[in-house]
């Protein structure tokens, strides 16, 4: 027998593996099967399994796998991750039902999605304030864990001019051209141009995919990470950061993003690390304060956040949140 049996896909962002960490921090027995590695080449991730390999390439949100059937046979629990429910062909009354709700899928078809899960589903784990209120059933928040005992922080200055940092992996969805219009503003500012550097994209289409690791190293010469600048993706109401954005923060760097929903954050978590910029307007000025700020100043800035991502989203805190609020009712105390 296994506690929770988790199945997806595709796991976006490695989210799933890292819910996978919290959950065994809760001393839990978790098995996780995906159905394809991730292109960021994750350095650890979740278990590629045959079978979901082959539904994987039928490109749906819902998968008939029987191969499976004895795996699910034996959990307490089965965790599907980013929206997708993969049939085993497993009596679900049986058994804890969670569902975890990411980005793309959710936003787009989440009228579908909540029509077929809402019947079986016990919990629905939304990740980001945008996805609240569309009809999941008994959506509990909880965004992505970062892993800060793997990123560590790097608090190193590589210039003495503040470095800032924008690198999407999909410029259309994080507001790129916005946000490269504003640092044009800034560098044409003669009272700040000779004081900070942007090394980010410089126009849509620029991005590339590479190595998360590789990422990293880039954010870590940067002091400062500007993440969302969108108010849509997909066609949908967006505007909320990403895992770049708690990653830069486990970095010890200061992120800038967009959050149309900052007060959902607050009540759940509490007072937000991330340096909040809704308009082009606030932008330039959270940045201009930023490139003007002490040296001592800027350190204090960076541990700061870097404190307050470990605090409230590190594995230990994201584990703590998934058993209060998800796992404790099916489980109590026997774990």
């Amino acid at each position: 027998m296994i506690d929770v049996l988790m199945l997806t896909l595709d796991d976006n962002a490695n989210t799933g593996w890292k819910t996978f960490k919290c959950l065994q921090r809760l001393g839990l027995t978790v098995q996780f099967l995906k159905g394809d590695y991730h292109p960021f080449g994750y350095p650890e991730q979740g278990c590629v399994h045959p079978a979901l390999v082959r539904a994987a390439k039928e490109q749906r949100l819902f998968v008939d796998v029987p191969e499976l059937h004895a795996y699910a046979n034996q959990a307490s629990v089965i965790h599907y991750v980013a929206s997708c429910f993969v049939d085993t062909g497993v009596d679900l009354s049986k058994c804890g039902m969670v569902m975890q709700h990411g980005g793309r899928n959710y936003r787009q078809y989440y009228e579908v999605i909540n029509k077929n899960f809402n019947g079986f589903v016990d919990y629905s784990l939304v990740q980001m304030p945008d996805l609240l209120g569309l009809g999941a059933k008994n959506e509990v928040l909880f965004y992505f864990p970062v892993d800060t005992d793997f990123i560590k922080p790097v608090y190193k200055r590589f210039s003495d001019k503040l470095v800032i940092g924008h690198f999407p992996t999909l410029s259309t969805n994080k507001g790129t051209t916005e946000v490269v219009k504003v640092m044009d503003k800034l560098r044409g500012d003669g009272a700040v141009k000779d004081k900070f550097i942007y090394c980010g994209v410089r126009e849509a289409g620029e991005e590339k995919i590479m190595l998360w690791t590789d990422n990293l190293l880039r954010m870590s010469e940067c002091d400062v990470i500007v993440d969302v600048f969108a108010k849509t993706a997909q066609g949908k109401p967006y505007g909320e950061w990403g895992n770049v954005s708690f990653e830069a923060a486990a970095l010890g760097k200061i992120p800038v993003s967009m959050s149309l929903k900052k007060e959902v954050y607050e009540r759940e978590y509490g007072e937000c690390g991330i340096k909040i910029a809704n308009t082009e307007e606030e932008l330039e000025e959270v940045l201009r304060r930023l490139i003007c700020l002490k040296v001592s100043d800027l350190q204090k800035e960076k541990e700061t956040t870097r404190d307050w991502v470990n605090r409230n989203h590190g594995f230990e805190a994201s584990a703590k949140r998934l058993w209060d609020k998800v796992y404790c009712n099916f489980f109590g105390g026997n774990v």
